[in-house]
């Protein structure tokens, strides 16, 4: 997404793959990181190893002052959210943030919750975040264990998965053995306990 100064904002679409992409883009623009004060969206086919520009105001239809260059009074929201879904079956493909303010000044009770869950796939660990309201560059702070995507931004009421992977393996050696052993801390550490933080929340999430 581009600030495009008083010709508005603009939303720029890459689609890398061989195959057709047939989605839906979702536009939405908070107040309070919560209270939505415009919104829009549009069916988009995207060509193979195609791009498109897309302008915010023209799929709103109406005025809006998404980057507040005009400056007509205080600013309506927030933070707008694009979020670019397939069309069948809803799955997100790509989100992305705009900051109209970037300097988070105040702070508020985001709602934020942390489940700890076993990842099926591979036995590990993993959590679900959520938040009441839109919550920036949310952090996880665990001693035994490595969030694999973090300083991120969350849309409020969507759950995040975040695999967890452990910061040490050990390497066991045995004199007589005709080879090593390994394990990592996951085998030894059955329970989780950390912290998940946001720049604009006014306290922390505690898990484990």
């Amino acid at each position: 997404m581009t600030d495009e100064g008083l010709n508005g904002f603009d939303i720029h679409l890459v689609n890398e793959w061989s195959q057709t992409l047939h989605t839906r883009l979702d536009l939405v623009c908070l107040r309070d990181g919560s209270f939505k004060v415009a919104s829009a969206n549009c069916m988009v086919e995207l060509a193979p190893h195609s791009t498109q520009r897309i302008s915010a105001a023209a799929r709103l239809g109406q005025f809006f002052d998404f980057t507040h260059a005009y400056r007509f009074g205080p600013r309506a929201h927030d933070v707008t959210i694009a979020t670019l879904c397939d069309a069948a079956s809803d799955q997100i493909i790509s989100e992305a943030f705009y900051l109209p303010e970037r300097r988070a000044t105040e702070r508020h009770d985001l709602g934020i919750t942390a489940a700890v869950e076993r990842n099926i796939g591979d036995d590990g660990w993993q959590l679900v975040i959520e938040a009441k309201r839109f919550a920036r560059f949310v952090h996880i702070n665990d001693t035994h264990y490595r969030a694999t995507r973090d300083w991120f931004h969350l849309s409020p009421n969507r759950p995040c998965i975040v695999p967890l992977v452990p910061r040490e393996t050990f390497v066991v050696h045995a004199s007589n053995a005709t080879r090593s052993a390994s394990f990592n801390v996951d085998a030894t550490h059955a329970a989780l306990s950390g912290e998940v933080r946001a720049i604009n929340a006014i306290s922390l999430t505690f898990y484990g």
